[in-house]
């Protein structure tokens, strides 16, 4: 998975992650993960192989939630 690293920028969704990547059946999907579930990169990363990765999603690129985006509306 590659990790984007970026600065966060203010607003309400700031501290989400997304991720997106592919289910099982090969379609495009946009991961959210909330900042209850991982406050860093790597506890990120984990989240996400504990909770889809086991089921054959995968996951390509991992970034900071930006506000008002557009993946929230494909949010698996």
């Amino acid at each position: 998975m590659k990790i984007v690293m970026e600065k966060r920028k203010g607003g309400i969704y700031a501290q989400w992650y997304t991720i997106e990547g592919r289910n099982p059946k090969g379609n495009r999907v946009s991961y959210l993960i909330y900042p209850q579930q991982a406050k860093t990169y790597a506890q990120a990363v984990q989240f996400f192989n504990k909770t889809w990765g086991k089921d054959g999603h995968i996951g390509l690129v991992l970034r900071n939630s930006e506000p008002f985006n557009n993946d929230y509306c494909l949010a698996a």
